[in-house]
């Protein structure tokens, strides 16, 4: 069966008409993709839309899958792996590895994206060929997943849609013109790597120092998580990675502690409780009161009291000192 049996270039075939056509063909659903071929001779390409009643088995093939999600979110599943798949992210499947989209029936949104599939000896000769393949060479030898929204990656898109409108176009030279788009997109995903593995502390450690600056600038705000990711493009996984793995702690606790750090600080000087619970970005006195007794096994008051206590001691230490002398 070939890629282009589903795929009539102007028309996009969805999952369920896919399937239709290939009863009408022979094949049942439970091996539609492991029966799939390449309708090129070097590389092919569609554009797949998926919706929350489609349900895709697990399978594999014998050529490269690679693709960009336009739209939509979804689980992906993997030999190896399981990831969650969002807008703008670059997904390599190397051939006969089983692996599917799991998930779909929580989807608000179709899951669209652009697939290109390259044959396996082509694709490994040219790259043999290119410097520094050895150094790639496992960029290809397994499931990978990159996230190019907001960043300087978003420029590989272009590959994508490039290729799709040459299919679209039924253009007699599209497979010509689909191996130079897949060249030059694999050229630039190598250097991506390249960029992405020598900056990838840099940038951790950039985005922390962005994210806490926001903090300490909007923590007497209503903050939440998807603050967070809508205001640096991140997802919440890569979120909850970073502050347990460089914090050890969690966006969420880090963000009380701020607040609670605040308070601390204006405990020691004349506000009004209630004023101080405001200006700490807690939602009321009551969540503030709960919260800073659970943090310090006592209350604000009781906290202003001893530091009341303790200055009053150093005072009188100091005095002391300065009568002795």
């Amino acid at each position: 069966m070939q890629l282009n049996e589903f795929y009539i270039p102007g028309k996009i075939i969805f999952p369920h008409q896919a399937r239709e056509l290939a009863k009408s063909l022979g094949y049942g659903n439970e091996n539609l993709y492991e029966n799939i071929d390449m309708g090129f001779r070097y590389a092919s390409c569609t554009y797949d839309i998926l919706y929350s009643s489609d349900v895709i088995p697990i399978h594999a093939h014998n050529f490269y899958e690679i693709s960009l999600c336009e739209s939509g979110s979804a689980g992906h599943l993997t030999d190896s792996q399981r990831f969650t798949i969002e807008k703008g992210d670059i997904t390599i499947i190397p051939p006969n590895v089983r692996h599917c989209p799991v998930g779909l029936q929580s989807m608000s949104v179709p899951y669209k994206r652009i697939i290109l599939f390259i044959n396996a000896a082509f694709f490994e000769k040219q790259i043999s060929a290119w410097p520094y393949y050895e150094k790639h060479r496992a960029l290809f030898q397994k499931p990978r997943h990159f996230k190019t929204l907001g960043t300087p990656h978003e420029k590989l898109w272009k590959y994508f849609k490039a290729a799709i409108m040459e299919y679209d176009a039924n253009n007699p030279y599209a497979d010509s013109f689909l191996c130079g788009i897949v060249l030059c997109l694999l050229s630039d995903l190598m250097a991506a790597t390249d960029t992405t593995l020598e900056a990838t502390i840099k940038n951790k450690r950039e985005l922390l120092e962005n994210i806490v600056s926001y903090v300490e600038e909007h923590f007497s705000e209503k903050i939440v998580l998807n603050d967070i990711i809508q205001q640096f493009h991140v997802s919440k996984n890569n979120i909850s990675r970073l502050f347990q793995n460089t914090m050890g702690c969690s966006f969420h606790d880090y963000l009380i502690q701020t607040r609670l750090d605040e308070a601390k600080k204006l405990l020691q000087q004349d506000v009004n409780l209630d004023r101080i619970a405001e200006l700490s970005g807690f939602s009321d006195y009551s969540n503030f009161y709960r919260t800073f007794k659970k943090e310090y096994h006592m209350t604000p008051s009781e906290y202003r009291q001893n530091l009341a206590l303790l200055n009053s001691v150093l005072t009188e230490s100091s005095q002391l000192t300065t009568t002795i002398s």
